[in-house]
C-alpha cells in the first residue's frame, strides 16, 4: 500500500503528501444477446495535500478524527454513529528530515488503516491504532 503515497513533489517540496491510485476497470460495451464484449479503461486518480506543519499530537504521535455518517438518497435522512473514533499513526512524529525513508516518513504522517496496517508497530500502543473520543479529550485536558 505504501507505494501509492509519497512525500513532496520533488527535491525542494517536502511539505506536502500525495497518493496515486490507478485502476484497471473492464466495462461490457456492445451487447449482444448473451455476448458481451469486454473492454478495459484506465482510471488514474491523484490527491496532494499540504502537510500540517505543526500538528496537534497524541502521545507524540499524529491522529486524526473520524466520524461515520450514513446519507439515505431515498428518504434525504442522514444517520450519524453515536461516537467518533481517533486513529493514531504508529511511529513518532518528527519534523521532515530527508535522511529518513520515504516509507518511515508514510508511517509518521499517514493514520490511514490501510497504510498503518502494513506498518511493523501496527498495534504497538493501541488495538488497531485506534482511540475513543472520550480518551484523546482526557488527554487533551490533561496538558499544560
Amino acid at each position: 500500500m505504501c507505494n501509492h503515497y509519497g512525500i513532496g513533489r520533488g527535491q525542494r517540496d517536502k511539505t506536502s503528501i500525495f497518493q496515486t491510485h490507478n485502476h484497471n476497470h473492464n466495462h461490457r460495451e456492445n451487447m449482444t444477446g448473451d455476448v458481451a464484449e469486454n473492454k478495459q479503461h484506465k482510471n488514474f486518480t491523484f490527491v496532494l495535500q499540504k502537510l500540517i506543519e505543526r500538528p496537534l499530537l497524541y502521545n507524540q504521535r499524529k491522529f486524526d478524527i473520524r466520524q461515520w455518517v450514513l446519507f439515505n438518497a431515498s428518504d434525504g435522512k442522514i444517520y450519524m454513529f453515536a461516537e467518533p473514533y481517533v486513529r493514531t499513526s504508529s511511529s513518532e512524529y518528527k519534523q521532515y528530515d530527508p535522511t529518513i525513508a520515504e516509507e518511515e516518513q508514510i508511517f509518521m504522517q499517514l493514520t490511514n488503516n490501510a497504510v498503518q496496517r502494513d506498518g511493523e508497530e501496527y498495534g504497538k500502543y493501541e488495538e488497531g491504532n485506534i482511540v475513543s473520543i472520550g480518551t484523546l479529550f482526557k488527554f487533551i485536558s490533561s496538558q499544560p
